[in-house]
C-alpha cells in the first residue's frame, strides 16, 4: 500500500459567506485553510460554533449540488481549547444532532479533546501489544530470538510509530512508547529490571 504524500493533502476554506453560484462557492473554498480534506475525509476547523454551523451548511449545500450526502453517523464534533469541557449548543446536519466526542480517528491517528489538540497513543499501543502477542503465540517459543526481533521490527514497530514524524509530543508520551518497545526485550530475554 502506498503511503500518502504531503502534496496529496489539500487545504480548503469553507467560508460562511453565501455565494450566488456553485462555481463561486468552490472558488471561495480554495482561498485559505478552514478545513482539511484528504480523499473522502473532511475536517472542518472553526473558532466558533456559529461559523462551524455555517461551514456545515455550506458543505451540505455543495454536497447536494454534487449529488452526494454526508454520513451523519460518522460525523462528530471534537472541541479543543480552554472551554472544551463546557456544554454548548448542538451542531446539526440534515436535522440530526452531531455527537460530541472525546476522541476521533482521522487518517489512522486518534485526535483527543483538551486545551490543545493532542494525539492519543492508547490505541496504537494496544494494537502493538496485540501484534506482539500474536507473533509470540504463533512462535510458541520455538523460534530464534533474532528472527522474533526481526518480525517485531517489521510488523509491530510500524504500528507503534505510525505518524510520529508529523507530530510533537511530550516526554511522558515518548517514555510510554519507549516502554512499549522495550517490553519486547524484557519479555523475550526474561529481564525484569525496568532500567534495561
Amino acid at each position: 500500500m502506498k503511503e500518502p504524500s504531503v502534496d496529496a493533502v489539500r487545504l480548503y476554506e469553507c467560508p460562511a459567506a453565501d455565494c450566488s453560484t456553485p462555481q463561486d462557492r468552490r472558488r471561495r473554498m480554495l482561498d485559505s485553510p478552514g478545513c482539511v480534506m484528504y480523499a473522502d475525509d473532511l475536517v472542518l476547523l472553526s473558532a466558533s460554533l456559529t461559523s462551524l454551523q455555517k461551514m456545515i451548511a455550506l458543505c451540505d449545500s455543495e454536497a447536494q449540488y454534487l449529488d452526494m450526502k454526508f454520513n451523519v453517523a460518522k460525523s462528530a464534533v471534537l472541541r479543543v481549547g480552554f472551554c472544551f469541557k463546557h456544554v454548548c449548543a448542538c451542531m446539526s446536519l440534515y436535522g440530526a444532532n452531531l455527537q460530541y466526542l472525546d476522541e476521533v480517528r482521522y487518517l489512522g491517528v486518534f485526535l483527543t479533546t483538551g486545551r490543545r489538540l493532542q494525539l492519543s497513543f492508547s490505541e496504537p499501543i494496544n494494537k502493538f501489544y496485540k501484534s506482539v502477542n500474536g507473533i509470540l503465540y504463533r512462535s510458541k517459543g520455538h523460534m530464534d530470538e533474532m528472527v522474533l526481533l526481526k518480525l517485531f521490527d517489521s510488523y509491530c514497530k510500524p504500528l507503534l510509530c505510525y505518524a510520529l514524524d508529523a507530530v510533537s509530543f511530550t516526554d511522558s508520551k515518548c517514555t510510554r512508547l519507549a516502554n512499549a518497545w522495550n517490553n519486547i526485550y524484557r519479555k523475550l530475554f526474561k529481564v525484569s529490571d525496568k532500567r534495561c
